[in-house]
């Protein structure tokens, strides 16, 4: 049962980091519209974008694993 809080835990770790990345990705996307920097800065801008992106999407994925394991832990016990 103690695996089943632990996959808890880290779920609500990645659900609170979600909504941070989002938001990231929403600033900078906005400040690239609206104040086009030169080269070297667009260049920075749009490689933080793309981390943050595979972030992302990463912690998605992660999320839906651990989600997966939290019910095939939890399905033995609710059997009985």
């Amino acid at each position: 049962m103690s695996d089943v809080s632990e996959y808890r835990k880290h779920l609500h770790q990645i659900e609170d980091a979600i909504p941070h990345i989002e938001q990231q990705l929403c600033l900078l996307r906005a400040r690239t519209q609206d104040h086009p920097a030169n080269v070297l800065q667009s260049a920075l801008t749009d490689e933080r974008i793309a981390l943050l992106s595979e972030s992302y999407r990463l912690l998605q994925i992660r999320r839906l694993q651990i989600l997966d394991k939290i019910e095939s832990t939890a399905k033995p016990f609710s059997m009985y």
